[in-house]
């Protein structure tokens, strides 16, 4: 059975691309719809990677700080 169904599989992905590569030259259409929910999407893209950033803000700054070769206790000498 389990090779049945891999046979099937594998016939079944050459007559889907096939089929969907036929185009018959039709008009696409977005309403605003769909353009305010890939500009959402953008945004809240923008605002997880912001959101990553300020969580992990001292591993970053630690990283950055390590490769640049500072020390992590910068102590004034005494006077």
């Amino acid at each position: 059975m389990k090779h049945v169904s891999r046979i099937m599989a594998i016939s079944a992905v050459p007559a889907f691309v096939i089929l969907n590569l036929h185009h018959n030259g039709g008009q696409y259409y977005l309403d605003a719809a769909t353009g305010s929910i890939i500009i959402q999407a953008l945004i809240g893209g923008g605002v997880a990677v912001l959101l990553v950033v300020k969580l992990f803000w001292n591993r970053i700054k630690t990283s950055v700080r390590n490769r640049l070769g500072g020390s992590k206790n910068r102590e004034e000498p005494p006077k």
